[in-house]
């Protein structure tokens, strides 16, 4: 695949063009990637009123609590005003994957998997927290991430 930056004076606004013999599920994961990296670098959260806005890769953990979802970032709680699916879908996923319906987390705030002896999979994260992976959502890390 070949890139190339095309520099004209004359150009009103930047745009970045794929060109592809055919559509492919490769090409589509590159164009999220694209349309990701331009749109949103940033979240806006809230905490007691006050509007705070981080940078992506600073949130640590994506979770639900009675119906509100939350974020973690350096060990405080905020909370977001989008639902998870929308989440699941912003968050660049070579940074973060999704263990549950209701929680997404940074891959570099995993400190480790373990099989409890219940037979469900729990996620250890860096602070010391310990969570659950379902089933079906180990299942997808593994074959995603672990090839």
């Amino acid at each position: 695949m070949k890139v190339a930056l095309i520099v004209d004076e004359k150009c009103q606004e930047a745009s970045v063009l794929v060109n592809v013999p055919k559509r492919t599920l490769f090409f589509d994961h590159l164009m999220i990637k694209i349309r990701r990296l331009l749109n949103e670098q940033q979240l806006d959260v809230q905490r007691e009123g006050e509007l705070f806005s981080f940078e992506i890769s600073d949130i640590d953990r994506v979770f639900t609590d009675n119906k509100n979802v939350f974020c973690m970032v350096r060990g405080e709680k905020y909370r977001i005003r989008k639902r998870i699916y929308e989440l699941a879908n912003l968050l660049p996923v070579d940074l973060f994957f999704q263990i549950s319906q209701s929680e997404i987390v940074n891959r570099h705030f995993v400190e480790k998997f373990s099989l409890s002896k219940t037979g469900l999979y729990q996620v250890i994260l860096k602070d010391g927290e310990c969570t659950y992976a379902s089933r079906r959502f180990m299942y997808k890390i593994k074959k995603e991430y672990f090839k």
